[in-house]
Formats: C-alpha cells, sequence, structure tokens
C-alpha cells in the first residue's frame, strides 16, 4: 500500500502531510494557493469571481519541476463573491 500511494519518491509521512503544503492557506491578508496537477498546461481558478470563466488573473504558475502549480496575494473576502 505505501509504495502504491508514495510511489517510492517520499516517505509515507511526507505523502501524509500534504493538506500543509497544497491547497489555500492564510497568512493574515495574504494566501497561497498550490495544486498538483503533473500533466497540465494551464490551471486556473474558476468560480463566481470569474464568472466561470478562465481569466488570466487568476492563472496558477508552475512552482517547479514535478507538477506543483500556485498562486499568491491579497486576497479581499468581500461576503458574497463566490470566495470563502
Amino acid at each position: 500500500m505505501e509504495q502504491r500511494l508514495t510511489q517510492n519518491k517520499m516517505s509515507l509521512t511526507d505523502f501524509a502531510a500534504g493538506h500543509e503544503f497544497f491547497g489555500l492557506h492564510f497568512n493574515g491578508n495574504e494566501c497561497i494557493f498550490r495544486e498538483w496537477a503533473p500533466n497540465a498546461d494551464v490551471v486556473y481558478i474558476i468560480g463566481e469571481m470569474t464568472h466561470w470563466r478562465e481569466i488570466p488573473e487568476y492563472s496558477l504558475r508552475p512552482a517547479g519541476p514535478g507538477g506543483t502549480w500556485e498562486m499568491d496575494g491579497v486576497i479581499n473576502m468581500r461576503a458574497g463573491n463566490g470566495i470563502w
């Protein structure tokens, strides 16, 4: 089971701690969002705030080899804008 999950590229502990690196993380008014998409050419955050369209300012950038993508910045947490 461990080899299937980690593909012998990391420890099972590192694999289980992925939630500490990937996803949306806040630090005051700043945030960072990371996603693992190893076969992607482009990654966007799409939702009500983009009117369900691909918008360049909501595109993630490659964060090194291995398929990690990220976007960081200051986020406006207005009620009703589709960002929670």
